[in-house]
């Protein structure tokens, strides 16, 4: 059993997944074709008050795998930049998920010399490439 999320079977149709964590904290509608609308909430878990259910953050994602690359490659220029000033005293964690387009590039190993740099610099350009 995944231990963050759970299916809400009564609301989950053939062609939609509605899902949530137990603590109530994120729910999400995943449709068949990828697409996710994404609820985190910030007062009060869903449910708990339904006042405060309305207050959430919303996000609707086409492609998972896009996102989660696009939020990794921010996460490693910001470590880089704030490294340069010193700042290295935060406790960043490596990337929880390999990104799909490490994966689809296929082109870099862990062995080689600055594979973490040469990672970033070709997701750099693939994010340029898609603006």
């Amino acid at each position: 059993m995944n231990e963050q999320w759970e299916i809400v079977p009564e609301k989950s149709k053939e062609y939609l997944l509605e899902i949530k964590d137990p603590d109530g904290w994120y729910y999400a509608q995943v449709k068949w074709d990828g697409c996710v609308q994404y609820f985190r909430y910030y007062n009060t878990p869903m449910g708990v008050d339904i006042e405060n259910d309305k207050d959430c953050d919303y996000i609707h994602i086409c492609s998972v795998d896009e996102e989660i690359a696009r939020l990794q490659a921010l996460k490693r220029m910001a470590y880089k930049y704030f490294e340069q000033y010193g700042r290295a005293d935060h406790n960043w964690e490596p990337d929880v998920v390999e990104s799909t387009l490490f994966q689809a590039a296929g082109m870099f190993e862990i062995n080689e010399s600055r594979w973490a740099d040469k990672h970033d610099e070709y997701i750099a350009d693939a994010l340029k490439e898609e603006l």
